[in-house]
């Protein structure tokens, strides 16, 4: 059976649409690593404005610590480093784009600032450049204090200005998990006013790091990603999203939390995301050395993708064998 084909914006794509979440290439130098693989659409950033160092040693800064039944969580801000910068973007994101392009795949800009203005440069940088896909990080938690989001009218005003400087891209917002129903639907509400292309969720959640008593973390993987502890989260937000959505909805769910890291076959956490409605599926962690520095494993992708298409594979005959039974005297 021929895979379905999902449209995001005005591109089309085969099923599934795996996807490298944003921080998995954060550095053009790993740009070839993602080429040789079967991705169809290549995330880069998300990139800000200005550079800056991040952290040091990848290791999530701790401003502030809370004590929820017993264990100490640290909140980690302004963790992931600005390599590039607009300027370096303005002059290179053009040839970067066309290299993507040339290989048959789809180069996504995820952008975040500390204000509209930087959203809307940033914007137009990638609009100029011919980028195709904009995530509007809208949840990034190295922007700034309380990350957009948590204010609508801000958020909406975002997104205005990223549509208007790109407006030949499709547009993508970015959520972390929002537990309030009221919050949730109002940004979901200004995404089909605004009709973007996709709603990804969970962003953001790997910024909270369970850690000992003596501030160690204790999750294996890179600082940026909380693997699977994020799956259960991001499917009830994957389900409460697509509700609020509706059907025959165009804006496509991209699932991005704990695929291939749990006890499960990383196929198993496709189909179980599928079955709640995403049609994209950004896969991070997995896609990581568990050893620092936590270098960037592309393989994993496809190896994923496999592991998917076999279990599909394997459904599809099993559901065939019962429909034959079924017909049986």
């Amino acid at each position: 059976m021929k895979p379905q084909a999902i449209r995001v914006g005005q591109l089309l794509f085969e099923q599934p649409v795996i996807v490298n979440a944003g921080g998995t290439l954060k550095d053009w130098i790993d740009l070839p690593g993602f080429l040789k693989t079967g991705l169809e659409i290549i995330v880069f950033g998300a990139a800000l404005e200005a550079r800056r160092t991040g952290n040091p040693g990848g290791i999530p800064a701790t401003l502030f610590v809370q004590s929820t039944r017993g264990v100490k969580l640290s909140y980690n801000r302004m963790g992931l480093p600005e390599l590039y910068g607009i300027k370096w973007y303005s002059e290179n994101l053009a040839g970067r784009n066309r290299a993507v392009s040339d290989c048959g795949k789809v180069l996504a800009m995820n952008i975040a600032g500390f204000s509209v203005g930087e959203f809307t440069r940033l914007a137009l940088v990638c609009h100029l450049a011919g980028v195709r896909i904009i995530f509007a990080d809208i949840s990034c938690a190295n922007t700034s204090q309380e990350p957009h989001c948590f204010y609508p009218e801000t958020a909406a005003e975002i997104i205005r200005e990223v549509q208007a400087a790109a407006p030949d891209a499709t547009i993508g917002v970015k959520l972390p998990y929002i537990p309030t129903p009221s919050l949730l639907k109002e940004l979901v509400g200004i995404c089909k006013e605004s009709r973007v292309g996709i709603i990804e969720v969970i962003n953001a959640m790997g910024q909270y790091h369970p850690v000992d008593e003596k501030g160690e973390r204790r999750l294996g993987g890179p600082a940026s990603g909380a693997g699977f502890l994020a799956k259960d989260p991001a499917q009830g937000m994957v389900a409460r999203v697509k509700a609020l959505l509706g059907p025959n909805s165009p804006i496509q769910i991209m699932a991005t939390g704990g695929i291939g890291c749990g006890p499960n076959l990383p196929g198993q956490d496709i189909l179980d995301y599928e079955r709640l409605g995403a049609t994209l599926f950004g896969i991070h962690t997995a896609a990581r050395s568990t050893e620092y520095p936590y270098s960037v494993m592309p393989q994993a992708f496809d190896d994923i993708r496999k592991d998917y298409l076999r279990l599909r594979e394997e459904m599809m005959e099993l559901a065939a064998l019962k429909e034959a039974e079924a017909l049986l005297p």
